[in-house]
């Protein structure tokens, strides 16, 4: 009997061991059907205003980090249609310095709570800089870049600044977990086996 409890404590502490937790995004882990996942984040009173045909992308406007009007894009892999990714893209800014500050006051906020970034790039690439009135252009360009990686338990959180319009762009974070990236890496590997 006790060679029978010491077997089910190894196996049970094996298994605890290596379970991964998933990344959360609104307190909901980034996991589940994406039909399931866009009903828990309407619940948090986010309203759904798109979902593809081949039902493996939704797009939901609300409320997040005390910005109205955000854009909530919700990934899941194509056959399995799991969750993998949710992106909230903020609303546009037309004032450099405007956008810039938001960047970085979002980018304190998840070091605070993450701790430093894996890695961190502000830059422009000449002939742009930074004051001389060509920064949107720069950024559509692919010129400018101002992003922020931050590798946390159960995946990746991504801060940047993207370009929108002309003289417009936006702050965006996205959340990708890491277990269901692997899923989507190992579905669309599939498929192309598959097609080969």
């Amino acid at each position: 009997m006790k060679k029978i409890v010491m077997l089910f404590l190894l196996v049970f502490s094996s298994s605890v061991c290596f379970a991964q937790d998933h990344l959360t995004f609104k307190g909901i882990p980034i996991d589940g059907k994406l039909t399931e996942f866009v009903s828990k984040l309407q619940e948090h009173g986010l309203v759904l205003t798109y979902t593809n045909d081949e039902g493996y992308a939704s797009i939901l406007k609300g409320t997040f980090a005390g910005f109205e009007d955000c854009l909530i894009y919700v990934l899941s892999s194509k056959k399995s249609h799991i969750v993998w990714k949710v992106s909230v893209k903020f609303p546009e800014q037309t004032s450099w310095y405007a956008l810039k500050s938001r960047y970085n006051d979002y980018k304190t906020s998840l070091t605070q709570k993450y701790g430093a970034p894996n890695d961190d790039f502000h830059f422009f690439t000449k002939p742009y800089y930074e004051g001389d009135g060509y920064e949107f252009q720069a950024l559509r360009n692919d010129k400018c870049s101002y992003t922020a990686f931050f590798d946390v338990t159960g995946g990746l959180i991504v801060i940047e600044i993207e370009s929108k319009e002309y003289n417009s762009g936006r702050v965006a974070i996205s959340y990708e977990d890491e277990i269901n990236t692997q899923l989507k890496k190992n579905d669309q590997q599939t498929s192309i086996n598959n097609d080969l």
